[in-house]
């Protein structure tokens, strides 16, 4: 069976190796560069890396902090016609972070739990860690 096999190729076995005239050779170098593996998904791993140096652990607030906190909350509620401004902190479960923001409030579903500020951001009463009224100074 192997002469059968051999002898099926005889009349190109000895012919001389083909080189392109329109493509310069490559060197042994380049043609192992074509079978190397890749990352199909480029940067991944540094993505992966730099978020991991973001994540925050979550803390649970004193007692002292949470009076203070629903105390602050009431205050809004009470004046909610207003659309008061405000600095709160709370704690972002999508970034695994703290976040910080200022600006007015739209209004506080106290059913759903929840506060919606004017530029629509979301937060649930649950992630609040902090929040105090802004009194706006007029100057005459």
């Amino acid at each position: 069976m192997k002469k059968k096999d051999s002898r099926r190729y005889h009349d190109i076995i000895n012919l001389p190796h083909h080189t392109s005239c329109v493509h310069p050779r490559m060197s042994a170098l380049e043609r192992a560069a074509q079978f190397s593996p890749f990352s199909a998904l480029t940067g991944y791993e540094d993505a992966i890396k730099q978020s991991e140096q973001f994540v925050d652990e979550r803390t649970d607030i004193s007692e002292d902090d949470a009076e203070e906190l629903q105390k602050n909350v009431e205050q809004v509620v009470k004046h909610i016609s207003e659309h008061p401004k405000v600095k709160l902190t709370w704690f972002s479960q999508e970034m695994c972070t703290y976040l910080t923001l200022k600006e007015r409030v739209d209004k506080i579903d106290e059913c759903k739990r929840f506060i919606l500020m004017k530029g629509g951001t979301k937060i649930p009463f649950d992630d609040l860690y902090a929040l105090a009224l802004e009194y706006e100074h007029n100057e005459e």
